[in-house]
């Protein structure tokens, strides 16, 4: 389905091929000279994607369904692992702020909300202006009122839309173009 959708073959690598491609080589860095924080850090980035690496379902889609160039399904943007890469990067809005916690960026809407698959299972939505460094902006989907809340795990879900706990069915439904009018509702 992914070749056909987007003309071009899926990625097919190693585990290691895609922590690498979403992280970073610290024996280069250190051979290279990095100040020892600077190597710190991004030793602490390589430790969160092997935290959500270990979620068999993104695992599967990172080595075996991830494409080699964007595409569109469903009226997303699904994204090769360099882009994958650009959105997960500290600072970009929404996934920086959010793939410490275990969110990862998979697909982003014309509106640049994303499309994020979880370590903890499950597959959210998050809006580009909902995250920053310390707040959590959001649309209460209860009262319709504009809420401003402290970063936290817990607000990260408050603040998310839950677009299913079954990240494999969700996503044979988003390459197979069934929730095109669901995602769009969001953007």
């Amino acid at each position: 389905m992914v070749i056909a959708k987007s003309h071009a073959d899926v990625v097919r690598c190693s585990i290691d091929e895609a922590r690498l491609a979403l992280g970073f080589d610290i024996a280069a860095m250190r051979r290279n000279g990095f100040e020892p924080a600077i190597v710190e850090e991004h030793e602490a980035i390589n430790g969160i994607i092997d935290s959500v690496l270990s979620n068999l379902v993104i695992r599967e889609y990172l080595t075996t369904l991830t494409p080699r160039e964007v595409y569109g399904a469903s009226g997303v943007r699904l994204l090769p692992l360099e882009d994958i890469r650009g959105e997960i990067a500290r600072g970009a809005a929404p996934g920086g702020f959010i793939f410490p916690h275990g969110y990862l960026v998979f697909a982003t809407s014309t509106g640049g909300n994303t499309i994020c698959l979880h370590a903890q299972g499950g597959v959210v939505w998050a809006d580009h202006h909902s995250f920053t460094n310390h707040l959590i902006t959001y649309k209460d989907r209860i009262t319709g009122e504009w809420r401003e809340v402290p970063f936290t795990p817990e607000n990260i879900e408050l603040a998310t839309v839950k677009l299913s706990n079954d990240a494999p069915t969700f996503l044979a439904d988003l390459l197979n173009d069934r929730l095109e009018t669901e995602l769009g509702s969001l953007d």
